[in-house]
């Protein structure tokens, strides 16, 4: 089944699913905006929610969302809401409620200037150089890889360093913390974001390259594995579609993307080429993601998480009054 037709028999089945009362699996509690979160995929999920923020125009300063069974933070970011969709069932949908609270609810998010936190990781940066310092695995209890998530430019295949300009955290919770690494390099400039959420088990990066010559990217991602085999969603070792792993016996780490770069393996380094193929004064964005898991690739359920990442969870909102009792 295509995007566009998943999209719209979802956008039907919203609708009916709105104009029908009472709702089947209705949450109770008091009035808010109904947040309906489908999951396209064959098994259960957790992931974010990015959506807009439905409090436009309010002086509304905490939201919370509640599922039923708990309540959870949630983060207002401009004229979004960004929140964590918990245990979303396999090809069905579930109901949560924004709620304007005066009070956060708990989270697990924690910042400084130099790192950023959540439940399963710790990361933080150089300052100096504008780079991952370190990726620290708290369920695990290892370190996942250091001086990692390097940026480079390439230019008639000359591999060039950029210069670091600023590292800064820009968001600290309670549903995402972000750090902003910039560069330049002559009169580009380059912005890697790097980000966690509440929940989610993986480690997401942004990269928007304003480039004023034509040139290919590299990120390099050095890891703190032992003589790891590498395996490409894809039979062939200079390319991979959703994901590359590097798995030593009982841990490893894999990189996740859209399909559209081209990867390559030495030791245990994990490197990326991001063709550009643009010249003048163009931007170009590209997005990836670090996913350190317990067990091989197979155990630790990379390939659930690569198509996860390509297939965002699907949303519907509606304010109205929330009665109780209701089936």
């Amino acid at each position: 089944m295509t995007n566009t037709i998943q999209k719209t028999l979802f956008a039907i089945f919203a609708l009916l699913l709105f104009t029908a009362a009472p709702v089947t699996g209705q949450i109770t509690g008091e009035s808010g905006t109904q947040v309906v979160v489908y999951n396209p995929l064959a098994w259960n999920r957790t992931d974010i929610v990015d959506m807009p923020s439905p409090f436009c125009g309010e002086n509304v300063k905490t939201v919370t969302v509640a599922d039923g069974t708990a309540t959870y933070p949630a983060q207002i970011v401009a004229d979004r809401i960004i929140f964590t969709a918990r245990n979303v069932p396999a090809l069905d949908y579930k109901i949560f409620r924004l709620i304007k609270s005066d009070k956060p609810a708990a989270t697990s998010i924690k910042t400084t200037n130099d790192y950023i936190e959540n439940e399963y990781f710790r990361v933080k940066f150089d300052l100096s150089k504008g780079i991952i310092k370190r990726i620290y695995d708290k369920i695990n209890k290892r370190v996942v890889a250091s001086q990692t998530g390097v940026l480079q430019i390439v230019i008639n295949k000359q591999i060039m360093d950029l210069d670091p300009d600023e590292t800064e955290v820009l968001e600290i919770g309670p549903t995402r913390a972000m750090a902003r690494l910039e560069h330049t390099y002559g009169k580009s400039s380059f912005v890697q974001d790097v980000v966690l959420y509440e929940g989610v088990p993986r480690i997401d990066i942004k990269l928007t390259a304003y480039l004023q010559q034509q040139a290919a990217l590299e990120v390099t991602f050095p890891t703190a594995l032992s003589c790891p085999k590498a395996i490409f969603d894809i039979p062939c070792r200079t390319n991979a579609q959703k994901w590359i792993d590097l798995s030593e016996d009982k841990y490893g780490i894999s990189i996740l993307n859209y399909s559209k770069y081209t990867c390559s393996v030495t030791n245990n380094i994990v490197h990326i080429l991001i063709p550009t193929d643009l010249s003048g004064q163009r931007i170009y964005e590209a997005a990836y993601s670090i996913y350190p898991h317990s067990g091989n690739c197979s155990t630790g359920f990379t390939s659930h998480c690569a198509v996860e990442l390509n297939n965002p969870l699907s949303i519907v909102a509606r304010s109205c009054k929330i009665s109780t009792n209701t089936q």
